[in-house]
């Protein structure tokens, strides 16, 4: 079966329970709005973290992914860390490195498969869970994307924070805070968050 956000979606949908707290970063952004768009249960929220519906709405991200696919599938994992820090702050480069040292290579390619397959455009005006889009100052390359989510959920927020794409790993507290704002805004619990 080949990857795909999907059938990411498909394994943890069985662990959603009303009122659960969707929080998603990156790939996991595609997966938690995948879960948001066939959950059997009403959830409290959608958060997604420096993600975007698909990558299919430019010509970059169409052309770019068939570009750089068959550079992943030759290059060494540790190379292709080092090469997926570039850019970051030191800590996000470093826990960057850290985590895709812990994949074998095909599973990165199997990630980067699933994100360029996905095409979560379709679900969003269907929508009704309190969402809030986050991304970070440093990495205009998620900004489009993700305000187009914002946009195709109604009554989504956005939110620009200080950071990269690692916004856990470089505004930890700034991250937290405005999930809290957030949820405290919205009247929803936290005793259910999930993570993708």
């Amino acid at each position: 079966m080949p990857p795909r956000v999907e059938h990411y979606a498909d394994k943890l949908l069985p662990w959603l329970e009303e009122g659960t707290v969707l929080i998603g970063h990156s790939l996991g952004g595609m997966v938690a709005l995948e879960m948001a768009a066939r959950s059997p249960v009403p959830l409290g929220a959608l958060i997604i973290v420096e993600g975007v519906a698909t990558v299919k709405d430019s010509w970059m991200g169409r052309v770019g992914p068939c570009l750089v696919r068959p550079l992943l599938k030759r290059l060494p994992a540790d190379v292709l860390a080092r090469l997926s820090g570039f850019g970051q702050s030191r800590a996000a480069a470093d826990e960057t490195l850290r985590l895709l040292s812990l994949m074998r290579q095909d599973q990165i390619v199997d990630a980067f498969d699933a994100a360029r397959f996905y095409d979560g455009r379709p679900h969003l005006a269907g929508l009704r869970v309190p969402t809030l889009v986050i991304v970070g100052t440093d990495n205009r390359a998620t900004h489009r994307g993700a305000r187009l989510v914002a946009e195709g959920i109604a009554g989504a927020e956005f939110e620009i924070l200080r950071g990269g794409h690692m916004l856990h790993i470089d505004n930890p507290e700034g991250l937290r805070r405005t999930i809290e704002a957030f949820l405290k805004r919205k009247r929803i619990s936290t005793l259910s968050v999930h993570a993708a």
